[in-house]
């Protein structure tokens, strides 16, 4: 996701002549997306672990890609919201794991290779 949040915050810096292959690249990372998010929802897959990552890119390109904007406020927004973010989501994580998450018992006995 940081790919995209690249192309959405350099935007407006494309030559003219590179517009076919920025609008091209665009629909390309738009569509993989869409279909790894899609596919998150299958059985046995982690849909929480492949949106969190698609925040935290969102997060970590708006931090390190801000300074590419034109306006001095706009640079300064993204740049302070991607830190924020960048910062907050994985506190939240290991929040929700430690306080949230409690894994059923049958997985908490391991058994010795003679008794599996």
């Amino acid at each position: 996701s940081a790919w995209f949040f690249f192309i959405l915050i350099t935007w407006n810096q494309t030559s003219p002549v590179d517009v076919k292959l920025r609008n091209a690249q665009m629909v390309s990372v738009g569509i993989s997306v869409l279909v790894i998010a899609g596919l998150s929802f299958l059985p046995m897959m982690d849909f929480a672990a492949h949106f969190g990552g698609l925040a935290m890119g969102a997060a970590l390109a708006m931090a390190i890609f801000a300074g590419r904007l034109q306006h001095r406020r706009w640079r300064l927004v993204t740049r302070v919201c991607g830190i924020f973010f960048s910062g907050v989501l994985p506190g939240f994580t290991f929040y929700w794991f430690m306080a949230k998450i409690s894994p059923p018992e049958s997985l908490l006995r391991v058994c010795l290779p003679p008794e599996c």
